[in-house]
């Protein structure tokens, strides 16, 4: 269905836009129209000093309780969703209206969602169970999309005005990256280094984002955690969630709420293990949780080990590989069709 607050006036749009734009020069870097940084990229597990990011989260929540739950559940540095209820908070005109009124802007339901229709809705979240090894697979497609095109893909598109820069497409992750590199001031001939920068500047923005997720849906209690065995093959991954999910579905709605919102002790007959950081050396007795708490709690953990994870490791585009002379050749031909409006098609 759709989103349970009103569509923000235009009014609304620029001055939320435009407060947002002075909290993050409070912070340095550079933003873009999405909120996304350079400064992120520094600091992937959002570790670095923002008093901007402070000041902005502390101005919305002052906007009334509402809006104050809404920043409760962000995740990380999430500029564009607080943008999005400063939006919200103008077009209601916050600062003047009553707590009633504040109440009624967040139904709590999206309109002409099943659940009101009488459905009965089970919401499940495939939740990698390592993470570390979820950030190589993460690195790896994106070596993938390179592989196969990426960068000639987006200069076709940019050149015949499909990807216009004020769109929400050439603001995503991929585009986004792809447009800066391939229009950089620089730009030179089979320059290796780069490409390097530019990959590390992808997959740390996408490996980013897959732990933005992570932590939204660790923050909605309506979402059933089911594990993903990353180390498995596939087929026998897909199959053992599956399973997971069809054992979930074929229970009562009783049933399925218990092992949903309880992380009371469970029967003696359930498996369980201790989830140890590698890191802190913290152990948490698990034999009590529920598949889906247990599952979560592991990611949460998971997410402090993360913050030593390095990348920049290259799995398929290597230099002296064919991989790597290929994709770098795309580049140099997708760079002149940006700069110099050339009518080159690249043949993988």
């Amino acid at each position: 269905g759709r989103p349970d607050a009103m569509r923000p006036s235009d009014d609304a749009l620029e001055r939320a836009a435009n407060d947002i734009q002075k909290f993050q020069q409070m912070d340095g870097g550079h933003y873009d129209s999405a909120g996304n940084g350079d400064s992120e990229s520094k600091a992937e597990e959002g570790d670095a000093p923002s008093p901007g990011w402070h000041a902005a989260v502390a101005y919305a929540s002052s906007l009334g309780k509402p809006f104050q739950t809404r920043v409760d559940k962000l995740c990380g540095k999430d500029w564009y969703r607080l943008r999005r209820i400063l939006e919200v908070s103008y077009t209601v005109g916050a600062e003047k209206a009553t707590e009633e009124q504040l109440e009624a802007v967040y139904s709590g339901e999206r309109f002409g969602a099943l659940g009101t229709r009488g459905y009965d809705v089970r919401c499940f979240f495939l939740c990698p169970d390592d993470r570390r090894k979820h950030a190589e697979v993460v690195d790896r497609r994106c070596e993938d999309m390179l592989r196969r095109g990426l960068l000639n893909e987006t200069a076709s598109l940019s050149v015949a005005g499909e990807l216009p820069d004020a769109g929400q497409p050439a603001r995503a992750i991929g585009y986004r990256q792809t447009l800066e590199y391939l229009r950089r001031s620089d730009a030179k001939s089979q320059d290796g280094d780069a490409l390097n920068a530019f990959i590390d500047e992808f997959t740390t923005a996408t490996r980013r984002y897959a732990k933005k997720q992570m932590g939204w849906f660790r923050k909605d209690g309506d979402f059933m955690f089911i594990p993903v065995s990353i180390s498995k093959l596939s087929q026998e991954r897909v199959e053992e969630a599956t399973n997971h999910i069809l054992h979930m579905c074929l229970l009562s709605r009783e049933e399925f709420e218990g092992e949903l919102y309880s992380d009371q002790p469970k029967s003696k007959q359930d498996d369980s293990s201790n989830i140890q950081s590698k890191k802190s050396k913290e152990v948490v007795d698990t034999s009590t949780l529920s598949l889906s708490a247990r599952t979560k709690l592991l990611n949460e953990m998971q997410g402090k080990d993360m913050k030593f994870y390095k990348g920049g490791t290259r799995y398929q585009i290597t230099e002296g590989s064919s991989d790597h002379e290929q994709v770098l050749t795309e580049a140099d031909a997708s760079t002149s069709i940006i700069q110099d409006g050339a009518v080159l098609t690249f043949k993988a």
